[in-house]
């Protein structure tokens, strides 16, 4: 990937109706690299932000298995192997609320993670 002086001087021989097109396309490529997931509530972003620096897109299935069976973290396999679904509790360091999330990794056909998603468990606040 460049680095943001060379787009920057790449930018400069644009004609200036082109900037802001090429910056609407970097700030797209920028924000795809943040994660890789989808969550349907805002308080289950402290699970998410342990997910992303726990696992991050390409891990291998087995590694998901033993982070989610060394915490003690409830999961089963669904759709042919192509994905686990877990249940991952987390106490909010700040508020000391707890937050459950319903969390379903999806893999490839190399048993790397690809993306994964969470929704709010049954039976949470």
């Amino acid at each position: 990937m460049p680095n943001s002086s060379t787009l920057v001087k790449k930018m400069l021989r644009l004609r200036p109706a082109a900037v802001p097109l090429v910056l609407l396309f970097a700030l797209a490529a920028f924000s795809g690299c943040k994660g890789h997931a989808h969550i349907s509530d805002s308080r289950l972003r402290p699970i998410q932000e342990i997910v992303d620096a726990q696992l991050p897109v390409g891990t291998t299935r087995a590694r998901v298995e033993l982070f989610l069976s060394s915490r003690g973290y409830p999961f089963e396999t669904v759709g042919q192997d192509r994905k686990i679904v877990a249940v991952l509790r987390h106490i909010k360091e700040d508020t000391l609320e707890p937050v459950t999330g319903r969390v379903t990794f999806a893999f490839d056909a190399r048993d790397r993670l690809t993306t994964y998603e969470i929704d709010a468990a049954p039976g949470s606040p």
